[in-house]
């Protein structure tokens, strides 16, 4: 099928021209070469605008040479739509073309509106319902895509696949007759998940028997020491993504209060973000781009100085690192590690790299405090954890621990640069044949500092999917002067 996108501001034609079942996602090659994949939605909408605009570009007329740049196009369609239990059909009997909305009058009386998704959606879904007697008597499998009468005046088609290529070409939701079907399957999966979960558990047993602790720290032990990595929500999850994936885990350091000594006789400053008392974030983690040989993808560490200073500083893939199987947890991210229990920090800003801040130390992690896990509560998500495709997964790795051991940070510093530039311009304009030009020169410095973090307060959390959502709120504290262990 051929496709039509916008990228900034321009149209680009391609082809679908593959299939992932394992990731219900089409895979598509534009005529310049690119490729990338979309999910059900996109793929609608891109089948759609091309429909709209044809191969001769935005605002044409379409492969048929019939003019369908207006909402009004849709008036007469059938839809249907899930609400609750029930499917309810209907026909779209007017168009909005200021809001690119169209109205919907159910059969039973009731009626929408619905937006330009919601309504390929909805005919989509009509035309599935409508052929799906006739998907089960043909021996193949037919994808049919808002292709009724109406649709540029051609009679309602559809393009048959033949069923050996099924896997890797087509994708279909299944209509409520084919329900039955998919019982014999899904029970065979679930036992094979439980024996599976079963032989972990023995395997693991040996460790979690010798306890004399509660039911429940034997049961999140057994858990933990299983190689399923919903137990594990510490470690890395992403071990077999390749694209529109991220992760990293937030490691937050509190200094007790007078907890600063210089290295120097420099005192740093307010705007140098260190004070007596002070929070650092240290964030490490992956980023993969929306194909796998995306030049977006690299690993990263990312800190901050009690919110005010900002430093970023990119890794290539291969130098992130971490535990598989029942390896004990760690990130590593060039040489620098992350563990339960501490931190080797060894940061140093390369070419490139928006940061300016050297970090160099050791750092250890006493009485630890995670999230408890449960077959029903995987940590901060609870059993919302076991629900597939979520945009972002949050997890807590600890509460709240006590941190030992000192860091070093240097803070390399530019003054006077723009300031010098800027006034040998202003003389230079005024000067004349008889006036020696003005020199100036900038200036670095650096400044070190060795921050004591013992008995300072710790904080770790983590993320992971496939984008961090664009509207959060959070909140957390462990810094409390007469509760120290609250979090």
């Amino acid at each position: 099928r051929r496709i039509s996108r916008l990228f900034d501001d321009e149209l680009y034609h391609g082809t679908v021209d593959s299939f992932d079942a394992s990731s219900s996602l089409w895979h598509v090659t534009y005529d310049d070469n690119d490729a990338e994949e979309l999910d059900y939605v996109e793929l609608l909408v891109a089948m759609d605008l091309f429909r709209e605009v044809g191969e001769a570009g935005r605002g044409g007329r379409n492969e048929n040479g019939n003019d369908s740049s207006f909402p009004s196009r849709y008036i007469g369609r059938r839809v249907s739509k899930r609400f609750g239990r029930k499917m309810y059909h209907g026909t779209v009997d007017g168009a909005d073309e200021d809001h690119r909305l169209w109205h919907v009058t159910y059969d039973d009386g009731d009626a929408e509106e619905l937006d330009h998704e919601e309504l390929l959606i909805a005919m989509d879904w009509y035309q599935r319902i409508n052929n799906a007697h006739d998907d089960e008597n043909d021996g193949s499998v037919q994808m049919r895509i808002s292709r009724a009468k109406g649709d540029h005046g051609r009679d309602a088609s559809s393009e048959t696949i033949p069923s050996e290529q099924t896997k890797s070409t087509t994708y279909s939701i299944p209509s409520k007759r084919n329900y039955p079907r998919l019982v014999v399957p899904i029970a065979v999966a679930v036992i094979a998940v439980l024996l599976w979960l079963g032989k972990e558990m023995l395997f693991a047993n040996a460790a979690a028997s010798s306890s004399s602790s509660s039911f429940a720290d034997k049961q999140e032990r057994l858990l933990r020491s299983t190689t399923l990595l919903k137990f594990q929500p510490d470690k890395y999850q992403g071990q077999h993504k390749r694209k529109r994936y991220f992760e990293g885990w937030y490691y937050k350091f509190v200094t007790p209060l007078n907890g600063l000594s210089t290295a120097n006789t420099t005192t740093p400053t307010t705007d140098g973000g260190i004070s007596s008392s002070m929070s650092m974030a240290v964030v490490p983690g992956i980023f993969y781009g929306n194909t796998t040989d995306s030049t977006e993808s690299h690993a990263f560490i990312f800190v901050t100085l009690s919110g005010k200073q900002q430093h970023y500083y990119k890794f290539p893939i291969h130098e992130f690192s971490y535990a598989s199987g029942r390896e004990e947890y760690y990130i590593s991210v060039g040489p620098t590690i992350f563990t339960h229990s501490g931190v080797s920090l060894d940061i140093v800003p390369k070419e490139g790299d928006d940061a300016t801040l050297t970090l160099r130390g050791n750092l250890s992690f006493h009485n630890p405090h995670p999230w408890p896990i449960s077959p029903l509560g995987l940590g901060a998500m609870g059993p919302v954890g076991w629900l597939p495709g979520l945009e972002c997964t949050h997890g807590i790795v600890s509460f709240d621990h006590v941190l030992r051991g000192s860091l070093l940070l240097e803070t390399t510093t530019r003054t006077n640069e723009d300031g010098c530039k800027e006034e040998m311009q202003e003389e230079e304009e005024e000067e004349d044949d008889a006036t020696t030009p003005t020199t100036c020169s900038a200036s670095s410095s650096v400044v070190s500092s060795v921050i004591s973090f013992d008995n300072g307060r710790g904080y770790t959390e983590k993320d992971h999917g496939r984008s961090f959502p664009s509207l959060w709120v959070w909140i957390q504290s462990n810094s409390f002067r007469n509760h120290p262990g609250t979090s």
